[in-house]
């Protein structure tokens, strides 16, 4: 029922998204509009009309968090929960998904306003504010994975996807405020989940997902001096990247980059190791230069990075010549770049740098 007129709909709200950069305001007063449209042929108590008006409503959200105004998007997620909900009511085996998916918006959209979107060396110590928002985003992952479960445990790959990203997100939720012990069960949990939908599809997609989370995971273990599981965790990741790097050398490149860096960091501490840590650090590199080449020069901050990575693990390793020529190139990279750009990241890199060459 209504499909002809719900495929138009879709199709106009993803227009709409794609040109929402040029005029914020007047991409989702579009969307408004569609909202309507969808009133003229769905009564407003019907399925059709829950289910597109959410998905318009969380295109509103998006467009509003890209235009940097949390407030509204706040709200058209908040409406996108209270749609999702009314459809929920309606059919509970067949609209679960979009409910769940709701709550975990919502939760993506909570996460990233208190700042604990990503795992920091130091905890966050949180506001009284934040904190209630903390409680809250906890609160609406949990609803999302309660809205996956019955049908995660049939192996039904989206509630299966849905769930492990909860997990995920969850995990550095927990790390960034410096709970690591919860961080790293929900995070084992996700990735447990991943490696569940890694082994039926095993797609370019899928085994992204599942490496970065790997690596996400090898980050806490690292903050908490496990460099034994950091490692093993950062070897599976590299495993599944390689796997899939033809399929996409600049995205899969970048990421087998960082997780060799961040696997040489792991050699360099263990004894039994240190004598793999160079040529670990030099694969990283030689990894993001020619991502960095194939992307037009769009990786040249993490080349720097990297250069200055491998000059501090030869001055730790005593190689002050090697490490100077690493020091050296990296500063050429950031001054090239600096008198291109004017970028003030480049400038920071050169202030860093210059005592050291």
């Amino acid at each position: 029922m209504y499909e002809k007129q719900l495929f138009v709909i879709q199709k106009k709200v993803t227009e709409t998204v794609k040109e929402a950069a040029k005029d914020p305001e007047a991409a989702v007063e579009r969307l408004m509009q569609l909202q309507k449209e969808t009133e003229s042929f769905a009564t407003d108590s019907s399925p059709e009309f829950y289910n597109a008006a959410a998905t318009i409503q969380e295109a509103a959200g998006d467009i509003w968090m890209r235009a940097k105004n949390p407030v509204k998007a706040e709200k058209s997620y908040k409406e996108m929960v209270r749609l999702s909900m009314k459809l929920n009511e309606l059919d509970r085996s067949k609209f679960n998904y979009r409910l769940g998916f709701s709550y975990y918006k919502l939760a993506s959209f909570y996460r990233a306003i208190i700042h604990c979107a990503a795992i920091y060396p130091t905890p966050k110590t949180l506001s009284e504010k934040d904190e209630k928002i903390f409680r809250i985003t906890e609160g609406l992952y949990k609803n999302a994975v309660a809205c996956t479960m019955e049908n995660a445990k049939k192996g039904q790959i989206r509630y299966v996807d849905l769930h492990a990203a909860c997990m995920s997100e969850v995990m550095v939720l927990y790390a960034a405020v410096g709970n690591y012990q919860s961080a790293i069960s929900c995070g084992r949990e996700g990735i447990q989940l991943d490696k569940a939908i890694y082994e039926k599809l095993d797609d370019k997609a899928h085994s992204f997902r599942l490496a970065s989370r790997m690596s996400a995971l090898s980050a806490v273990y690292t903050i908490v001096k496990n460099v034994q599981l950091a490692m093993e965790t950062l070897e599976d990741a590299i495993f599944v990247l390689e796997e899939h790097e033809q399929e996409d050398p600049v995205l899969f490149g970048t990421m087998l980059a960082r997780c060799y860096l961040n696997l040489g960091n792991c050699y360099s501490q263990q004894k039994e190791e240190a004598d793999n840590a160079e040529a670990t650090y030099r694969k990283g590199l030689d990894h993001i230069i020619e991502a960095n080449k194939k992307a037009d020069n769009r990786f040249c901050n993490d080349v720097i990075t990297s250069y200055m990575m491998l000059g501090d693990y030869y001055r730790r390793t005593k190689n002050e010549d090697a490490a100077k020529a690493h020091y050296r190139w990296a500063m050429k990279l950031a001054s090239d770049q600096f008198a291109k750009t004017k970028n003030p990241v480049y400038e920071n890199m050169m202030k860093r740098l210059r005592p050291l060459v």
